[in-house]
């Protein structure tokens, strides 16, 4: 006689919970580590579009500051060469700014750092003999580039200074 060993369907499927137990837990886990991957692969991205942007950025106002400095030092030259002109000075700062809008104001100053020539007439005859910038140029520097800083004669727009001495006849 065949005896069959009958297992009660409680003790057959007895393990299945535990079962699901341990897939639910890997499954958790697979997870969590995905996203975790996922964060940090997004967070770098989002690390390198930001450097990338900053880079671009800082090369822009570089550029941009350079042709500020070469303009300038350009002017400077050129307004040298007619120091006596005042009529020639007015029409190159009314051009200079009608061709660069990003100047907020052009000036020129005597010996004594007073405005003779400037694109607001409101601002002739003010004195910036005291001014650092004006005295860099008495002491011999070829430009003076200033810090980003309200620009008093335009109402407080932040604003940098470039300032380049003219030179007359006499290299004075």
């Amino acid at each position: 006689p065949t005896i069959l060993f009958h297992k009660s369907p409680a003790r057959l499927y007895g393990w299945l919970p535990l079962l699901i137990l341990i897939l639910l837990l890997a499954t958790i886990a697979v997870s969590g580590l995905a996203l975790h991957y996922i964060e940090a692969r997004l967070v770098a991205s989002s690390g390198e579009t930001v450097a990338l942007a900053a880079a671009d950025a800082a090369d822009k106002l570089d550029r941009f500051l350079f042709e500020r400095y070469s303009n300038v030092l350009m002017a400077a030259s050129l307004i040298s060469a007619r120091a006596d002109d005042l009529k020639y000075q007015q029409e190159y700062l009314r051009r200079m700014k009608d061709l660069y809008p990003e100047y907020l104001w052009l000036g020129i100053t005597n010996a004594r750092g007073q405005v003779v020539v400037a694109t607001d007439p409101t601002t002739i005859g003010r004195d910036y003999g005291a001014e650092p910038w004006f005295q860099s140029m008495l002491h011999g520097e070829s430009i003076n580039i200033g810090d980003v800083e309200p620009f008093a004669i335009m109402g407080g727009v932040d604003a940098i200074a470039f300032t380049a001495p003219l030179k007359g006849h006499k290299g004075r």
